[in-house]
């Protein structure tokens, strides 16, 4: 059975965008089964040719309704429409028709699968760029370990990790200034789980924690639930508004303090050094502890950036995390901790139980890359391209986007904080033209702990994803995706 295209009727007069009334009207059918199990749907360039559309709009709202279940789509077959037990079975991801309700953890999955589609041009996604990895470079690291090391090292490492590449971080710590020994350094699956690891083991329920306000989405999702008080520090254009954690000490005796001061996740803006030099004053003052993700470390476009508190900390308060997912290997999931003289009996206790037997095929290989000059060479190279792209995304930005909007420069990083104007469109109604369109961000509400003055009319965007033409047209689209939502706005 095929579907007849003149079943659906569409209003470009409607606010509802043009692929949200497609795909509503296709799962409407086949709920009401009039269009039942195994109907072939028309393929999408005929299908938006009769129904007078882009053909970007039918792509999009049969990517939605394979993601809600309803269709699955076989490459040279076509799309089908599944049965109710198929769909049953098939966990269903966030709706793109209600971005304003997701949580971080949601999003994240909306994020991963909007960077797979080849119609959609996202600047969403926390992750480096594809096209600038070292793949040959550690292709032949992982073949060189093999060789050497034998099939031992697909079996189950030690939970300390490798030794030697914990000997090369610390030696590459040393250069940040901070000085450290292998007993105090915990490789990690990721800088992620680092931060899970500190969490868990310093925090409690009942204790109250602080956090940037914005701060990164899933430092927020590991205190969600888990009975930890969480309250938001503000930032400013140079990081945590300081000058007013004296008086959130004073009010509510936190335990610690996660912040990223280094190119920050979302805003990319970096803490002054005088501003670093009088938190950790204050954190000696009373005893707090600072959770420090420096994982953009590596990632400086225009100059290296101040010391990590790590290296300026007397007092010995800072937990510090950092790791080589963002400027190297996001898929191997290798990062660290470095603790605290008076924690690190209980992380290490933590630690064996949270990662028991952890590979050490990509440890042992990226120990091996790490070696000699080639590391340096990549972040040459990619520091280069990522200023590239980040130049480029700001001329686009001033080309497309409308006079009121505000944005940082970063420098260094992944990321780009734009401010919407005001008395325009929100970045959730932005989202859905946008989608439309072929372009996605993430909306500034995600990375909130409350929701502010400005959170609704700010969003994120991944500058180093895209080559600069790529970002170009992507940045084209958005702006019309917000003449679009400014025009149909009541």
């Amino acid at each position: 059975m095929t579907f007849d295209p003149a079943q659906i009727h569409l209003d470009p007069a409607d606010s509802l965008p043009l692929y949200q009334q497609i795909e509503r009207a296709l799962a409407a059918a086949i709920e009401s089964g009039d269009l039942p199990a195994s109907t072939r749907l028309p393929a999408t360039r005929p299908f938006a040719k009769q129904l007078g559309v882009n053909r970007v709009t039918v792509v999009t709202a049969y990517a939605e309704l394979a993601a809600e279940g309803y269709i699955a789509s076989h490459v040279g077959r076509g799309a089908f429409v599944l049965d109710r037990i198929a769909r049953a079975e098939t966990p269903l991801p966030p709706s793109l028709r209600q971005p304003g309700d997701w949580s971080a953890h949601n999003f994240n999955r909306e994020m991963m699968r909007l960077a797979q589609r080849p119609d959609i041009i996202s600047f969403a996604p926390g992750m480096p760029a594809t096209d600038l990895l070292p793949a040959d470079a550690y292709r032949l690291a992982l073949n060189t370990v093999l060789r050497r090391d034998g099939p031992e090292i697909l079996q189950y490492g030690l939970y300390e990790g490798y030794m030697p590449l914990q000997d090369a971080i610390v030696a590459e710590l040393a250069g940040f200034g901070i000085t450290t020994g292998r007993d105090r350094l915990f490789l990690t699956s990721g800088t992620e789980q680092g931060l899970a690891l500190v969490m868990r083991t310093v925090l409690q329920a009942g204790d109250r924690v602080l956090v940037e306000q914005p701060t990164y989405m899933h430092a927020l999702d590991l205190l969600s639930g888990s009975g930890i008080e969480a309250h938001s520090l503000p930032c400013d254009d140079h990081g945590p508004r300081v000058d007013l954690l004296a008086g959130l000490l004073a009010e509510l005796r936190p335990r610690l303090l996660y912040l990223t001061p280094t190119f920050h996740n979302p805003t990319g803006v970096t803490m002054p050094l005088e501003r670093r030099q009088y938190l950790l004053r204050l954190a000696a003052e009373h005893d707090l502890l600072l959770l420090e993700d420096d994982v953009y470390r590596h990632l400086w476009l225009d100059e290296p950036p101040s010391p990590p508190l790590r290296a300026l900390d007397a007092a010995d308060n800072v937990i510090y995390t950092n790791g080589y997912s963002k400027c190297l290997l996001p898929g191997a999931r290798i990062g660290y901790v470095v603790a605290p003289a008076r924690l690190r009996a209980r992380l290490a206790a933590a630690h064996q139980t949270l990662d028991v037997t952890p590979g050490e095929l990509h440890q042992r290989a990226l120990h091996h890359y790490l070696q000699g000059a080639q590391f340096v060479e990549h972040l040459h190279r990619l520091r280069a391209a990522q200023k590239k792209r980040r130049d480029a995304l700001i001329d686009a930005l001033a080309t497309y986007m409308p006079q009121d909007c505000t944005w940082s420069l970063p420098g260094g990083g992944l990321y780009l904080w734009l401010k919407l104007p005001e008395d325009g469109p929100s970045a959730t109604s932005l989202y859905v033209h946008a989608l439309e369109l072929g372009v996605a961000f993430a909306p500034g509400h995600l990375f909130y702990l409350n929701q502010e003055p400005g959170a609704s009319h700010s969003l994120r965007l991944n500058f180093v994803l895209h080559p600069p033409a790529v970002i170009a047209d992507g940045i084209r689209r958005l702006g019309n995706a917000w003449k679009q939502a400014a025009g149909n706005r009541p």
